[in-house]
């Protein structure tokens, strides 16, 4: 194996892991637990993308670029849930009237919903770095 080998195996798996833990009974999460789920996925897809070169062989290959795509998925839903949680301070931060959005929880719903199914089919993803 190359050298850089081991280290970034090492690297990415600490770093699913600390998204697993953070991310531990996912439905249950308020916003505010889901902030550091967001933070510990975008490092986990920055290890997965600085890495990439070291996973170059085609099945590797594949098993990453499904695993950047579950990742991307999860970051794109909870960016979304975050936008939606801290949207009324910026509101009232800067006085002004937020727009009535009828669907507001039912989306809220929804998109708790596709986070926790993007969750589970990450963590339950190939691990690309085996």
């Amino acid at each position: 194996h190359m050298p850089g080998m081991k280290f970034a195996r090492d690297a990415l798996r600490r770093q699913r892991k600390r998204l697993k833990k953070r991310g531990h009974d996912f439905a249950k999460l308020d916003d505010a637990q889901l902030h550091p789920v967001r933070i510990e996925a975008k490092k986990l897809r920055y290890a997965t993308e600085f890495f990439a070169t070291l996973f170059a062989e085609s099945k590797t290959a594949e098993q990453r670029m499904d695993f950047r795509d579950r990742l991307e998925s999860l970051q794109d839903i909870l960016g979304d849930l975050n936008d939606m949680a801290t949207a009324p301070a910026l509101y009232e931060r800067f006085a002004i009237t937020p727009p009535r959005l009828a669907k507001g929880e039912p989306r809220r719903k929804q998109l708790r919903e596709d986070a926790a199914q993007a969750f589970a089919e990450l963590i339950d993803a190939d691990r690309f770095w085996k």
